[in-house]
């Protein structure tokens, strides 16, 4: 027997070592997550710009703006496609209308035609 069977019990069920130098890996865990913590908190608050977060607002007129100049094949039916360009067209001019805070050029649909 190494010692006193209780003592033992209650660390194994701790999930601990019974061993000496089980403090001292808890203690080098702690310090490492304590050095990942600060390191993650540095790189986000040294991010140089931040991109402006889109509102409900502009993606609603932006939507509008895309279903205007690309109207689907069969209206209420969003699979059946659009009768201008393909879906990568779509997708792209949705968002540049985004990038753009809800200003589009018209001539980008007039192109795929």
């Amino acid at each position: 027997m190494l010692g006193n069977p209780l003592k033992e019990a209650r660390w194994a069920v701790s999930g601990f070592a019974t061993r000496k130098g089980a403090n001292t890996v808890i203690s080098s865990l702690k310090c490492q997550c304590v050095l990942a913590a600060l390191i993650g908190i540095a790189l986000g608050s040294a991010t140089p710009e931040r991109a402006a977060a889109v509102t409900v607002e502009i993606a609603r007129k932006c939507q509008a703006l895309t279903k205007a100049a690309y109207p689907p094949r069969k209206p209420g039916n969003p699979a059946a496609g659009s009768t201008k360009g393909t879906g990568r067209d779509v997708q792209s001019y949705f968002e540049k209308c985004l990038a753009k805070g809800g200003k589009t050029d018209d001539n980008a649909a007039t192109q795929t035609k």
